[in-house]
C-alpha cells in the first residue's frame, strides 16, 4: 500500500511538511510541479528525507496597525516530501 501526503502529516505532527512535486534530488522550489489532478493529501509519497532540528517558529498577523505577534510554535524539524 503506497502512503499518502496525509499519512506524513499524521506521522511528523511536530514537522514542518515542505512538499515537492520533483524527486528531491533536483533544485526545485517547494510547492511547484504538483499534480493538478487530485487533491493533495491524496497525492502518493514517492520519496521523504526527515531531517530533525528543533527550532521555535514564531508567528505573526497583520493587522490595520502593522504587525502583531501571534504564538511561537515549536518544531522537531523539516520533512522533505516528493509526491506524485
Amino acid at each position: 500500500m503506497k502512503r499518502k501526503l496525509k499519512d506524513i502529516y499524521k506521522e511528523y505532527k511536530n514537522y514542518d511538511v515542505i512538499v515537492f512535486g520533483k524527486p528531491l534530488e533536483e533544485k526545485t522550489i517547494p510547492f511547484t510541479f504538483l499534480p493538478k489532478d487530485k487533491e493533495l493529501m491524496e497525492c502518493d509519497v514517492i520519496d521523504y528525507k526527515v531531517e530533525k532540528k528543533e527550532q521555535n517558529i514564531p508567528h505573526f498577523k497583520l493587522t490595520n496597525k502593522g504587525i502583531k505577534y501571534y504564538k511561537t510554535e515549536h518544531i522537531l524539524g523539516n520533512v522533505y516530501v516528493y509526491v506524485k
